[in-house]
């Protein structure tokens, strides 16, 4: 929710003063008067879009020269987070002339879920510790994939959070 946008924006090591965008849906959940909720925010002072994923979803995408990250929060539901990543891999797919970083919470129970999006769009995994649920990480829910034109110098998930995943930091250069 907002609260916690702001308290992101007030840690952020540049002083970006805009959110653009932000991006939210809901799924049905167990208790039908609390829906599920997945935020989506982007900091930057870069072209940034919301990118419609499928008929209730959205990724945020941030365009810096060639290279395009890709903000994700991925269904708990296995039917349609699959839908999600197959979304993906057909957009990194169509722009094979753009260099991919997708950062976010997958959601995911086994990294094998993942096989088909980075076989298929030649994609690494950075190495990072546990990040799900915050007060125990013992998921890799928050994960960092690349391709082969970046350069992954640290990975580091913050021990501290807002959410109830904890963040991951990454330092990177283009080749």
């Amino acid at each position: 929710n907002i609260p916690q946008i702001e308290l992101f924006r007030s840690n952020l090591i540049q002083d970006i003063k805009t959110l653009t965008p932000f991006t939210q849906y809901c799924e049905p959940s167990i208790i039908p008067t609390v829906p599920k909720t997945y935020t989506v925010a982007s900091f930057s002072k870069f072209p940034t879009k919301v990118v419609k994923m499928t008929v209730n979803s959205h990724l945020i995408e941030t365009s810096i020269n060639e290279l395009s990250i890709l903000s994700i929060h991925l269904s708990k539901k296995n039917k349609h987070r699959r839908e999600q990543l197959r979304f993906i891999e057909g957009y990194i797919n169509q722009n094979i002339h753009r260099k991919y970083i997708v950062v976010g919470c997958f959601n995911i129970k086994r990294l094998k879920e993942l096989n088909s999006l980075i076989t298929n769009c030649s994609l690494y995994k950075a190495t990072n510790s546990p990040t799900y649920p915050a007060n125990n990480p013992k998921l890799f829910s928050s994960l960092i994939l690349y391709d082969n034109s970046i350069i992954i110098s640290a990975t580091n998930v913050i021990q501290q959070s807002i959410s109830d995943h904890l963040p991951i930091y990454c330092d990177f250069e283009l080749r």
